[in-house]
């Protein structure tokens, strides 16, 4: 498989081949843009289309939204997701919405968001023990533990508390 920003002309690299190999932990964050509530759900393809563009460092694996989940990058390579060191060894995964929305959310797209959030893990999950990685198992993970590659689930928020908050302090761990 090849992902969205390997196919296209970027204004800047979005990704590397990994320098380190999976630990198993998965890294949740919010696109930080507005979701699409209207109609079919583009909010995903927009942000593949503006990472395009992108002229600073800043991508995720895959990012979902309602009615899709968008392949950006293989698993097997390193998206610039996680400022603090963990990019070469966990996989970034995005929500498009925004990090406070979630209580406001209508019920419909955000049920949607999560089944299609949930599935893109698993896929990642699937992928990491298919080529002898450590699974992620279903639970969360502290950002120490994530240091030490421990694998679970971790929120950006808690990986860099200072100038993070996605995917957001309302997020429907317990559905996800």
């Amino acid at each position: 498989m090849t992902g969205y920003l390997q196919k296209q002309k970027l204004a800047r690299s979005q990704y590397r081949p990994r320098r380190e190999d999976p630990s198993g932990a998965q890294v949740l964050h919010s696109t930080e843009s507005p979701p699409d509530q209207n109609g079919p759900d583009i909010g995903a393809e927009n942000v593949a289309k503006w990472m395009t563009r992108r002229t600073d460092p800043g991508s995720y694996a895959r990012v979902f939204d309602s009615d899709s989940i968008v392949e950006l990058v293989d698993f097997d390579l390193e998206s610039f997701h996680d400022g603090t060191g963990g990019n070469r060894h966990s996989i970034g995964q995005s929500f498009a919405t925004k990090a406070h929305l979630w209580p406001v959310l209508s019920q419909q797209w955000r049920d949607a968001a999560i089944t299609n959030g949930a599935r893109s893990c698993a896929q990642a999950n699937t992928w990491l023990i298919e080529h002898g990685h450590p699974g992620t198992p279903a639970r969360r993970i502290s950002a120490v533990e994530y240091r030490k590659r421990t694998a679970g689930f971790i929120s950006h928020a808690e990986l860099d508390p200072g100038r993070r908050t996605d995917p957001g302090p309302e997020f429907p761990w317990g559905q996800f």
